[in-house]
This record gives C-alpha cells, structure tokens and sequence, in this order.
C-alpha cells in the first residue's frame, strides 16, 4: 500500500514537472520562483534550465524514464510547489490547460490525488473510468487512442494493472 501511494506521489510529482517544463518553455506569464541552479551538497548541483529542456515533450510512463539528475529536479520543484500551496501564494500554473486522467482499473485514492494536485494548480480534468464506453473496449490501440485524445488535452493520466511490475 505504501508503495502504491510513494509511487502515485512520484508519478503525480513527474505530470507536473513535466506540465511545468511545458509551460515554461511556452509562456512567461507566471513565473514559479526557481533558481536557475540549486545545490544537492557542495559538490553536486543541478541546472535546472538544461534539464528543463532535455525533457521537453518527454512521455514518462515510469520512473525509470527519468535519470537522477532529473528526478533531483523534479523532486526540487516539487518541494517548490507544496511551498506555495502551504503559503496560499498564487498556484494556477496550469491554468487554462486540460488533463485526461484515464485509469483501466477502479481507483480512489491515485485517481483523486491527480485530480487534486491539477485543481490545485489551476488546470481543468476529465476523467474516463467506464472502460466499457470506450474505444479501449472496442479494441483500439492505448497508441492510437492518446494520439488522438493528445490533440485535445494538455497532458494524459494513465494507469494500466498490466503495466505495473511485480
């Protein structure tokens, strides 16, 4: 159970970074207050802009499509983000963006802490959970199905029991 939520934290930490290098990349309107460098201990520090443009219009589907120096990063800045909904400062970085969460398997707990953590910064989500009503259930590819729905969402939530490792 704890590795489930450790890995939700992970992965829901991974979609906002990764919307986050996104927006920063496309817009200047908000600026989250980052140090273009930050220090992990005096003899290793990490460049937050370079890693920033490496994983543009990078998909993640687990943590091992991230290397350390840039889970380092997303660790920061989410570290950064929990700063600024503790402070109630201004937190609608993914304002004016759409999220589709999509899980084949029922959820409460995963499904919601994403649809929180979005809410939280601003974005809209929606949600497909009756597999049944979908063309997943009429055979269509998982590929073929986010090319499609990518053209009209800003980011893509999936969770397949399939995938997971044991």
């Amino acid at each position: 159970m704890i590795e489930i939520f450790c890995t939700a934290i992970v992965v829901i930490t991974i979609l906002i970074v990764g919307v986050f290098v996104y927006m920063i990349i496309r817009t200047k309107k908000k600026k989250l207050k980052l140090d273009n460098m930050f220090y992990i201990n005096s003899k290793y520090k990490i460049d937050l802009d370079k890693i920033m443009t490496k994983m543009k219009n990078k998909s993640v589907i687990n943590i091992d499509d991230v290397d350390d120096e840039e889970l380092l990063a997303i660790l920061y800045t989410s570290k950064q983000f929990e700063k600024i909904l503790k402070n109630n400062e201004d937190s609608k970085y993914l304002e004016n963006k759409v999220f589709c969460s999509v899980f084949l398997e029922p959820s409460t707990r995963t499904r919601c802490s994403f649809d929180a953590a979005i809410l939280k910064l601003g974005s809209k989500v929606l949600n497909i959970t009756d597999m049944n009503s979908t063309s997943f259930y009429k055979g269509e590819t998982v590929e073929d199905a986010f090319k499609i729905l990518s053209t009209y969402v800003d980011g893509i939530i999936y969770r397949d029991p399939s995938k997971v490792r044991k």
